[in-house]
């Protein structure tokens, strides 16, 4: 009698056992596999890559060719690559992945990038101008005009890393002038200027620098005046994404000839780096 107890329960142990390796080996089969590659910006094989399967427990990392294989769950549906100085790829899980992860624009570059940049602004082009003439019957004449509101156009370009330096060619159209004592009054500003840049943390970038501006007032009756302005240039580039950027500057001029003209002009561009 003890026999066949012992020996059921022998059996039951058995069964349990043969129940549970079978149901361990079900799991195990109905797990899926993932592969793939990761590659950097450049195209380029990235070994060292940790990949991993969103909200489960499964990750690996990538060869020397920089390929992956990973067995996960059912369920899962996307994969994560982190690698340092990168950004984060998310991926939605598919056969053999080709996952590209790009540098973090917020950390500091590795090597130079040029970048090019339009920028578009309206300024006060000449304040407080007075200037004095003779007219035709020789009678000395004194006028004044209080200035000229007219578009900037510029574009820029330059090289930069933590530190860098840039060019910034810039015009004014010919605009009519807005004191309504002298009608024909016209002016344009056209100039360039040198300056350079620096990082000043995540994707901020400090820009200054310095030049001149060639200025024509026309139409003045009986009277013409070109003048040279030095122009300081300041302002702020802010990278938004790996290859883009807006930026913002004041532009100020001081003439040399004549003390009584300024120009100053509040721009706003967007920029490209590559």
């Amino acid at each position: 009698m003890k026999n066949k107890k012992t020996f059921r329960f022998s059996a039951i142990l058995l069964f349990l056992a043969f129940f549970t390796m079978s149901a361990y080996a079900d799991v195990i089969q109905q797990k899926d596999t993932v592969t793939g590659i990761v590659i950097d910006k450049d195209k380029q094989p990235l070994p060292g890559a940790k990949v991993e399967i969103e909200g489960q427990p499964y990750s690996a990392f990538t060869d020397l060719d920089g390929r992956f294989n990973i067995k996960y769950e059912p369920g899962a549906k996307k994969v994560l690559v982190t690698y340092p100085k990168t950004k984060p790829a998310k991926k939605k899980i598919s056969p053999d992945m080709i996952i590209q992860v790009g540098r973090n624009w917020r950390q500091a570059p590795d090597h130079y990038q040029w970048f090019v940049g339009a920028n578009i602004g309206i300024g006060l082009t000449a304040a407080d101008f007075n200037f004095a003439y003779t007219d035709p019957d020789g009678h000395y004449q004194y006028e004044y005009t209080d200035g000229f509101i007219a578009p900037t156009i510029s574009v820029m370009a330059g090289r930069v890393k933590v530190v860098g330096w840039y060019v910034k060619a810039f015009a004014s159209p010919s605009i009519k002038g807005i004191d309504r004592e002298i009608p024909n009054n016209h002016y344009y500003n056209m100039g360039a200027i040198l300056g350079g840049m620096v990082r000043l943390g995540s994707p901020i970038h400090l820009y200054l620098g310095g030049g001149f501006a060639y200025s024509d007032f026309t139409e003045i009756p009986n009277y013409l005046i070109n003048h040279y302005n030095w122009q300081i240039d300041l302002g702020l580039l802010f990278r938004i994404k790996d290859h883009f950027g807006f930026n913002i500057s004041v532009n100020c001029g001081t003439n040399i000839r004549y003390n009584y003209i300024n120009a100053s002009f509040l721009n706003y561009g967007a920029s490209y780096f590559f």
